[in-house]
């Protein structure tokens, strides 16, 4: 997706979102400061990097990559998302007895995991506490899936074809278990990844652990680095050829969508966006309005 001078500014809230829950060696020092330093650092990046032809994700990653050094800080969310992996582990019982009574379980999982996709933090209009998603939950799963091409992934569910999983938020991954164990329990070979490196909320193989997902999938790799959403560029090769040798992708989160839109993913056969559009941009791209929950499925097949 390319990126809109509408992401700037969201961007930029986001970076004082980060100095303010930062914790790293900077993160002691006066509020005005630490904000200075990262938003001087953010806007170098911009005046070096925008363009209508730039991708959102490389963009972002660069921003807030930028934003990390300035503050003296590998992982500022490192506290919520331990906040948010435990309130989401508290919420499964909930969430197996919806998908138990549900008329089609792999929907309802579905379902859930966008529901656990609300847990990323710093975006203006989206919830700014773990527990906030306590008292969203119910009215959510009541009102289901706006987008649903969940039927259009089954052609998948077989013996013999390999579903790759890209994970976002922590928190939100207790819930990709819910979904990996539904598309294994079918047949397929699951392999689930996670990022490499600490990045805003995104899940790294520490989150898939607290998920406990290892036993739902049948492999779990790394992105190779902490890019935003998944830059081709700093993968590995080994995942490069399980990604474009895979019958289906499963992209969450918006961050997945910006970064697979673009050309150079074009080679990936099919892929099913799985989300909460939380901002226009990617609502506009996916063709779908603002805040709705949505499995929609892009490629080759039926």
């Amino acid at each position: 997706m390319k990126i809109r001078a509408e992401c700037v500014p969201c961007l930029l809230v986001r970076g004082l979102f980060e100095c303010r829950i930062s914790s790293g060696p900077k993160g002691g020092d006066d509020l005005d400061a630490r904000e200075a330093r990262a938003m001087r650092a953010a806007v170098k990046v911009f005046a070096k990097e925008y363009g209508p032809d730039k991708c959102s994700a490389k963009v972002a990653t660069k921003v807030h990559r930028a934003i990390y050094t300035a503050l003296g800080d590998d992982d500022p969310y490192r506290k919520i998302k331990r906040q948010s992996n435990g309130v989401a582990r508290g919420l499964l019982p909930k969430a197996r007895r919806f998908i138990n009574a549900s008329k089609d379980p792999l929907e309802a999982a579905v379902l859930l995991s966008v529901i656990g996709n609300l847990l990323d933090f710093g975006i203006p209009g989206v919830i700014d506490d773990p527990k906030a998603l306590e008292a969203l939950f119910d009215s959510i799963a009541a009102h289901g899936l706006d987008v649903d091409h969940t039927a259009k992934v089954r052609q998948f569910l077989k013996p013999g074809k390999t579903i790759v999983y890209l994970t976002d938020n922590a928190g939100e991954i207790v819930f990709d278990a819910l979904v990996c164990e539904a598309l294994r329990s079918y047949g397929p070979t699951v392999v689930l990844v996670v990022k490499g490196a600490p990045i805003l909320t995104d899940a790294t193989l520490s989150d898939a652990k607290a998920a406990d997902i290892e036993k739902h999938v049948d492999a779990i790799m790394t992105t190779g680095s902490n890019a935003v959403g998944m830059d081709i560029r700093e993968i590995g090769p080994r995942l490069r050829r399980v990604l474009f040798g895979a019958d289906l992708v499963v992209a969450k989160g918006m961050a997945n969508y910006e970064a697979l839109s673009e050309p150079e993913y074009k080679g990936l056969r099919n892929i099913i966006y799985i989300l909460r559009t939380k901002c226009k941009p990617v609502a506009d791209g996916l063709g779908v309005g603002k805040d709705l929950n949505v499995a929609i499925f892009k490629g080759k097949g039926r």
